[in-house]
C-alpha cells in the first residue's frame, strides 16, 4: 500500500487529498455522479472567478421554455458570445447552470449565468446619479431589447454568487426535468483548474511552497474509492 496524493489547483485555492491505496484514481468516490458535478462547478468557479481584481460583477438570467431545454447549450453559447459584442470586450468569461424546478409544473425553467463584466464599467455611459436599482432597469431593458427576448440582470460580488449557483444547481440535479442528457453545466473562455498525481502533485506542493501558505482547514473523510482520505485546503498566496 502506497500513499496517494491529488492535488486540485483552484488558482486562490488548493485542494489536496492524501490517502493510501494501490493506486490513484483519477476521480475519487465524490467527484462523481451528481455530488461530483457540484464539486467540479466550485473548483471552476473559485479557478475563475475568486480573485482581488472582480468587485461587483454582472450576471443574467435566461427565462426558457419547457422545449428549449434540448437547445440551451445553444442558446447559452449564442449569448455568450453576443455579450462580447454588446459590452465590447474581446473576452468574456461566463459559467452558467440550468435552473429547473423541482416540481415539473411548477417555475419556468432558465439559465442562470455569471461573468466576469465589471459592473461600473457597464454602467458608466448612463447617469452617474441614477441608484443602483435604476441602473439594473436600464440595462435589462438594453439586454432585452438586444437580446430579442426577457433578460434579467444582477449584480453581486463572487463570494455570494457561488452559494446561490451551488444551490440552484443542486436543485436542478433533483428536478424530475433533469436527464442524462441535459446541460446542466454551460463554460465560455474559462481557465481550467490544474489536477497533479503524486511525484507531480509533491513537486508542485515544493515549488509553490503551499506548506507556508494560510491553511484553510484540515479534516478527513471516507470515500467509497478512496478510502480514508486526508482533505488539506491552502489560500495560495
Amino acid at each position: 500500500m502506497e500513499r496517494q496524493t491529488k492535488l486540485i489547483d483552484c488558482g486562490t485555492t488548493v485542494f489536496v487529498y492524501d490517502y493510501t491505496g494501490t493506486r490513484n484514481h483519477e476521480k475519487l468516490g465524490f467527484e462523481k455522479g451528481s455530488n461530483g458535478q457540484v464539486t467540479d462547478f466550485k473548483r471552476v468557479f473559485i479557478k475563475n472567478f475568486i480573485n482581488e481584481n472582480l468587485d461587483l460583477t454582472l450576471n443574467f438570467t435566461l427565462p426558457l421554455e419547457l422545449n428549449d431545454l434540448p437547445n440551451a447549450q445553444g442558446i447559452f453559447e449564442e449569448f455568450s458570445t453576443s455579450l462580447q459584442d454588446i459590452f465590447n470586450q474581446a473576452i468574456v468569461k461566463c459559467l452558467a447552470v440550468l435552473e429547473l424546478p423541482l416540481e415539473s409544473s411548477s417555475n419556468q425553467p432558465s439559465i442562470r449565468i455569471v461573468t466576469d463584466i465589471d459592473y461600473f464599467e457597464s454602467t458608466k455611459y448612463f447617469d452617474p446619479n441614477l441608484d443602483e436599482e435604476e441602473l439594473v432597469r436600464l440595462l435589462e431593458e438594453r439586454m432585452t431589447q438586444l437580446w430579442g427576448s426577457q433578460v434579467f440582470v444582477d449584480i453581486t460580488n463572487e463570494e455570494m454568487e457561488v452559494k446561490s449557483l451551488v444551490e440552484v444547481l443542486t436543485n436542478t440535479l433533483l428536478s424530475p426535468l433533469c436527464t442524462k442528457q441535459a446541460h446542466t453545466m454551460f463554460k465560455s473562455n474559462l481557465k481550467r483548474t490544474k489536477v497533479l498525481l503524486n511525484e507531480k502533485a509533491d513537486e508542485h506542493i515544493k515549488k509553490r511552497n503551499l506548506l507556508g501558505s494560510p491553511h484553510q482547514s484540515s479534516t478527513e473523510i471516507y470515500d467509497k474509492v478512496g478510502g480514508f482520505i486526508n482533505v488539506n485546503i491552502y489560500s495560495k498566496c
